[in-house]
């Protein structure tokens, strides 16, 4: 799970299967999240993190899962490329067929889809 945290960096937390207890390890992210992330995958060895800045863009930080708490993530900020207005709440996603679907509402209240 992500939660956000007062250094302005997500949190992640985590538990293998041999120990009830959870690790946490700090992702770092550019720019810092301003809400709550929406986690999904779409392999069995990935991990996708998508978050609204506290520039009002979403943003999409991918990883392979295997990689580890400081593997390398490809980060993309989704707004941005596809040209659409800015956040004013979290995204929400839906995964469907092996399709993520992406929502969110713009700062004029209207629900946008990636």
């Amino acid at each position: 799970m992500q939660y956000p945290i007062s250094d302005l960096r997500a949190l992640r937390v985590s538990s293998t299967r041999y120990s009830p207890d959870p690790a946490a390890s700090a992702l770092p992210l550019s720019p810092p999240a301003a809400g709550r992330p929406a986690l999904f995958a779409l392999a069995a060895n990935e991990r996708r993190l998508v978050y609204r800045g506290t520039d009002g863009h979403i943003y999409e930080h991918a990883s392979a899962s295997s990689a580890g708490p400081d593997g390398k993530w490809i980060k993309q900020n989704l707004t941005k490329a596809l040209g659409l207005p800015k956040a004013a709440a979290d995204p929400s996603v839906v995964v469907a067929n092996g399709v993520p679907h992406v929502f969110y509402v713009d700062e004029i209240g209207e629900i946008r889809e990636l």
